[in-house]
């Protein structure tokens, strides 16, 4: 098996893991994301959380449901900034006696940067856990 292969298969396992439990201190696992792009597993990582923990999309959860998922991050030394825009879609529609309309649907876009946790989250008796 090639090592990207490992890397994905031992972080979408983890990733059912970490999600399944209640989110665990700042700083308790350690990743090591082998030269790929954490920006990408991260992504990835936030997505099925959301889907796991909520059976949803990023796009209908709450900003309390969002913060959720951030306390996950920072279980792996990792913090978001969150930004909600919402868009909005123009969709045809009809009514009940069969004429068309122009109908708008609310869609929220979570835009998400990335960063590294600020280390003062982390306990001072809680011991980190390599993961990879």
């Amino acid at each position: 098996m090639n090592s990207l292969l490992e890397i994905n298969e031992g972080i979408e396992q983890f990733t059912r893991m970490l999600f399944m439990k209640t989110s665990m201190p700042p700083f308790s696992f350690i990743i090591d994301f082998g030269g790929i792009s954490p920006e990408k597993i991260l992504a990835s990582m936030l997505i099925s959380g959301a889907q796991i923990k909520y059976n949803r999309e990023l796009s209908s959860l709450s900003e309390t449901e969002i913060g959720t998922l951030r306390e996950y991050l920072l279980s792996i030394g990792w913090d978001t900034d969150y930004k909600l825009a919402n868009l909005y879609k123009e969709v045809l529609d009809y009514r009940p006696d069969g004429q068309p309309y122009v109908r708008n649907i609310k869609i929220n876009n979570w835009q998400i940067t990335f960063k590294v946790a600020n280390s003062n989250l982390a306990s001072q008796g809680c011991g980190s856990a390599p993961l990879f």
